[in-house]
């Protein structure tokens, strides 16, 4: 896993959706092997709900007010189902919701990189602090 600060953004607008305008990430949901968005307190968004499996690069930047991580998980759970531990994480060793890359830990205002070969699957992206998945840090995501 390659990983790397790439700066700082801040978000364009007080909306969040994939028409916000972001400064500093390339929001282009036509790439074929590129993923950007943002998440910040209580939302992740991402320019793809879907792309082509082999190499893809995601830029993350956390434009909320605490730390915030992006943790790509491979699971055929629903969205927002993947069961958490008493403190509100997800096991990312868990073979039914596995850790296939991350940011690791963002303080606000960050913009992380991180590179991972992916085969056709289910996923959904999401913060894995504590109590934050529960709610509503995830987006569906899908590899075909």
């Amino acid at each position: 896993m390659v990983l790397s600060v790439v700066g700082l953004f801040v978000l364009g607008g007080c909306a969040a959706d994939r028409s916000d305008a972001v400064a500093g990430i390339a929001w282009n949901p036509d790439s074929r092997n590129s993923v950007s968005g943002f998440e910040q307190e209580w939302l992740v968004q991402s320019d793809h709900e879907s792309i082509n499996a082999g190499t893809v690069n995601f830029t993350f930047a956390n434009t909320g007010k605490i730390v915030h991580e992006v943790v790509l998980i491979r699971t055929d759970d629903a969205p927002g189902q993947i069961p958490v531990d008493a403190k509100g994480r997800l096991n990312e060793d868990d073979p039914n919701s596995l850790n296939v890359g991350e940011t690791e830990e963002m303080d606000p205002g960050k913009t992380v990189t991180f590179t991972e070969t992916l085969p056709p699957g289910h996923y959904q992206l999401v913060c894995n602090i504590a109590g934050h998945y529960g709610q509503g840090m995830y987006v569906p995501f899908t590899v075909h």
